[in-house]
């Protein structure tokens, strides 16, 4: 599905009387920010979102009287929602958010798991909550009870909720400067994109990708995963192997008569858990690599010695190595010298930081912050892939993420709104950053 044709002359910001600039734009930004974490959008349930997004953008182009550069808005491969500017400026700046979230904390749910999110695996499950969010956005207090869905409420400036960082802050942030930012001189791209919290293989932008590469170029791409306001360049390389041994069934009675499995890779899992943190340096922005076990199984019943018996291990490790270099280091240190094997369940690469891109450098001035490693795999990896430098940067404190304790002041929000503003400004005045 497209639409395609002008680009209408948007207002710029209203200036009522007894409020700054700011003030207003505060308002609006919370008020839509509101309305998006009121919409439950868990992964693979997205439809509702996708609607609440495009509609938007679709009602206003269609609501325009006035006309410029031609735009195209398309929704494709589902959920997935694409607006772009269609003029012959020189550069193009990409902003790219996931409309996903993971299950709310306590809800007892689970589905498939994957390497993405921030800094942690997702998961998704499947099931419709069909909370319309169009009795809430005003910037007040306002709670929702959905099955399934968190309370969504405003206190003083700060909006909580499930997604109030990872990621409907930026999308708010996304949607309020295709809609009332001032028409730049350089090109614009927004994806708004489904099931990042998922297996990669489901991953919205990866689908894009692979079925619509042209619609991820760019100059820069800016991925709107919560950055407490910093520049996080690149993002980490992640791996999930599982580590197994076999034994000799026996009756528990007359143990030396077979091979505990069990027994056996328990000082596989201790040297897991002494495993020290390195730090790696790249580009001046420290990447801190852990290895963690995240699942044992085995045994079989109380009586039974068992045959077999796992452990399963996630490695978070700097983009630099190679998936090669990545499975025979966990193998040595893991296994040693025992009779052991690893399989990798799951693999995807990280991406270096991209500091030398004009734009990015750019940004990191803007924010008058020293960037810093992404801690976790995100897109910037899949844009890394599709050969666009990318780099982190989006509202709220990305160790929010994940937790039943997300929330994003308007503060924050007006704040990455801003540097976005400024960034998008500089090509404005030069043709380039």
């Amino acid at each position: 599905m497209s639409l395609t044709g002008d680009v209408p002359q948007f207002p710029g910001y209203d200036h009522r009387a007894g409020g700054s600039v700011d003030d207003q734009v505060a308002t609006r930004l919370l008020a839509r920010a509101t309305d998006l974490v009121s919409i439950p959008s868990i992964s693979r349930n997205e439809g509702q979102i996708a609607d609440y997004v495009y509609n938007t953008i679709e009602s206003r182009l269609e609501g325009s009287t006035t006309t410029l550069p031609p735009v195209e808005l398309i929704r494709l491969d589902g959920n997935n929602v694409v607006y772009r500017t269609m003029g012959k400026r020189a550069n193009r700046i990409v902003l790219a958010s996931h409309i996903d979230t993971v299950p709310p904390s306590g809800s007892g749910r689970s589905g498939g798991t994957g390497t993405n999110g921030s800094g942690d695996a997702g998961s998704g499950v499947s099931g419709d909550h069909g909370h319309d969010g169009s009795d809430v956005g005003s910037g007040g207090s306002s709670e929702v009870h959905a099955e399934g869905q968190l309370p969504t409420y405003v206190d003083d400036g700060t909006l909580y909720g499930l997604g109030a960082v990872d990621t409907k802050g930026s999308v708010a942030i996304m949607l309020d400067l295709l809609l009332f930012g001032r028409l730049p001189a350089i090109e614009l791209t927004f994806i708004f994109y489904s099931c990042e919290e998922v297996s990669r293989n489901e991953n919205g932008l990866r689908q894009i990708l692979e079925t619509r590469p042209e619609l991820l170029h760019g100059d820069v791409a800016i991925v709107g995963e919560p950055s407490g306001g910093y520049v996080e360049a690149g993002c980490q390389t992640t791996m999930t192997a599982t580590i197994t041994f076999h034994g000799a069934r026996a009756h528990t009675a007359r143990p030396w008569t077979g091979t505990n499995a069990i027994h056996a890779i328990a000082p596989v899992i201790d040297r897991i858990a002494r495993y020290q943190e390195n730090l790696v340096d790249l580009d001046g922005c420290t990447f801190r690599e852990q290895l963690q076990a995240v699942a044992v199984n085995g045994g079989i019943a109380s009586n039974v010695v068992p045959d077999l018996a796992s452990v399963t291990a996630n490695h978070r490790a700097a983009p630099h190595r190679s998936r090669q270099e990545l499975e025979q280091w966990l193998t040595e240190y893991a296994i040693q010298d025992t009779t052991g094997s690893l399989i990798v369940d799951d693999y995807a690469q990280g991406a270096l930081p991209a500091l030398s891109n004009p734009w990015i450098k750019r940004l990191v001035e803007i924010t008058g912050r020293p960037p810093r490693a992404k801690l976790g795999w995100t897109d910037v990896a899949t844009f890394a892939e599709a050969g666009i430098p990318a780099c982190n940067f989006g509202p709220g404190d990305p160790e929010l993420a994940h937790t039943p304790h997300e929330r994003v002041s308007a503060a924050e929000l007006v704040s990455a709104r801003s540097a976005l503003v400024s960034l998008i400004s500089a090509g404005t005045s030069s043709g380039n950053a």
